[in-house]
């Protein structure tokens, strides 16, 4: 290539077109000059204005015959020469792209102006007090004994009761009446003695078939591992099913654990066999019930189940029907006959008290773990009893026990209005419970199975 279209580069040796400012192993040839361009410009890619070059100085006037030549071969090698170029920064840009796919992460972009950026700081945990401080929550108020649940509350509360039963005859519902006590419908256990029962966080159980009442299509379980948290059921009377009342009905249809259906009460209904001169009183609700809703609660909006869930009419939609919830009583046992109005509001009342009192402690865990980030900084007082959440000792005169620092005035505030509106919630319950006849030991029973017992309290 002539010396007037190139340079060597001093660094590898290579020969450069002089339009190439830099050679490809990095050397950058500071006096090279760029001619001006020998092909017309690509009005495509012409976006903006180039920047202004130096001009070349005139190349020696070469003989007439030979500028023909000459041209077409200076033409020919510079688009060579890009040609080289663009294939080796396109390599470039591929090398980096599949480096790029290859590590996982996007590559580094280097400033070539501008100050460098800070470095990051090191990933960590936060002080515990330097975190935000979280809203109080509002707690509810002891409910009326006639309230009846929002369908969402209703299928909170209920929903941890219900269980997929698995048997050598199939899958179905069942649920607890009791901490160790199961109903369900007799064609879901068949002859079985023992059934598989699959809780709703999918956890799976053996059960004992206890006893079994054909006539009516029911089944008693006996779980044979006891949770003493296991939340269970409370049964209603023939005289809660009301016509047009809202009910829900929660169970396995298809195998699809912990479905819920919605619907009313469509009729009451006794279906006669004629052969053995008996009848069964069955509730009609238009709620969808399918196969596998077999065993399941139909529970009107006040949380009491008012019939066991049984069959459907064909293939027909909303026709369902449940047996009525007084042939359980008497299969389940005296302890499950009815009582008397006293003693169904005790009994309810209880259920009640049990329901508000866990929902509380579970608040009360989450700033319980707060506290132990908070206490060691900030408390100056020793626990009595470790056992209790020593933050229930702020409730009166709580400002005395925390030192006076920024850090700790932060979270003051938090722990104080937590401790006195857990004393003012379990005073509400507590009252509301008595009125229903709840005995004070059984209350406090419960307080101290969900820790959330504290002497000065009582």
């Amino acid at each position: 290539m002539a010396n007037e279209y190139s340079w060597t580069c001093p660094q590898c040796g290579r020969t450069v077109p002089r339009r190439i400012g830099a050679c490809r192993c990095g050397f950058v040839h500071q006096a090279a000059a760029v001619p001006p361009p020998l092909l017309p410009p690509d009005p495509a890619r012409a976006t903006a204005p180039a920047p202004a070059r130096a001009p070349a100085p005139a190349p020696a006037p070469a003989p007439a015959s030979a500028s023909a030549p000459a041209s077409a071969r200076t033409n020919t090698a510079i688009v060579v020469a890009a040609v080289v170029v663009a294939v080796a920064l396109v390599g470039a840009a591929a090398m980096v792209s599949l480096s790029w796919l290859k590590a996982g992460q996007a590559p580094a972009v280097q400033q070539t102006a501008g100050p460098a950026p800070a470095p990051a700081p090191a990933a960590g945990p936060e002080p515990a007090l330097a975190d935000p401080v979280p809203a109080v929550a509002e707690l509810a108020a002891a409910p009326a004994a006639d309230q009846e649940y929002s369908i969402e509350e209703l299928v909170t509360r209920s929903m941890p009761a219900v269980v997929k039963v698995e048997s050598r005859d199939g899958v179905g519902s069942g649920f607890f009446v009791a901490k160790d006590t199961l109903l369900t419908n007799a064609h879901v256990v068949g002859d079985d003695k023992a059934v598989a029962i699959r809780l709703m966080n999918g956890v799976s159980r053996s059960a004992q078939v206890a006893t079994v009442l054909r006539d009516v299509d029911l089944a008693v379980l006996k779980a044979d591992v006891v949770e003493y948290d296991q939340i269970f059921l409370a049964l209603g009377t023939p005289s809660d099913a009301h016509i047009g009342g809202e009910v829900i009905a929660i169970g396995s249809p298809l195998g699809l654990q912990n479905t819920v259906t919605r619907g009313i009460v469509s009729s009451k209904r006794a279906i006669v066999d004629r052969y053995m001169d008996t009848s069964v009183d069955l509730i009609q609700t238009d709620a969808a019930i399918n196969p596998g809703n077999s065993g399941g609660p139909l529970i009107d909006r006040r949380g009491r189940v008012i019939g066991v869930n049984t069959l459907k009419l064909g293939r027909v939609e909303g026709i369902g029907f449940a047996v009525s919830i007084h042939y359980a009583r008497g299969l389940l046992g005296p302890g499950f006959a009815l009582k008397s109005d006293a003693d169904e509001r005790r009994q309810t009342g209880v259920r009640r008290y049990d329901d508000h009192v866990r929902i509380l402690a579970m608040r009360a865990d989450e700033v319980e773990t707060r506290w132990k980030k908070f206490r060691p900084q900030c408390f100056t007082a020793t626990s009595e009893d470790a056992s209790v959440r020593e933050w229930f000792v702020l409730w009166q005169d709580g400002e005395k026990l925390l030192r006076d620092t920024p850090s700790c005035q932060n979270w003051k505030s938090y722990f104080l209005q937590w401790a006195k509106n857990t004393h003012d919630a379990l005073i509400a319950y507590n009252n509301a419970a008595a009125a229903a006849g709840v005995p004070a030991d059984k209350m406090a029973a419960i307080r101290r199975q969900h820790n959330m017992y504290w002497r000065p309290w009582e």
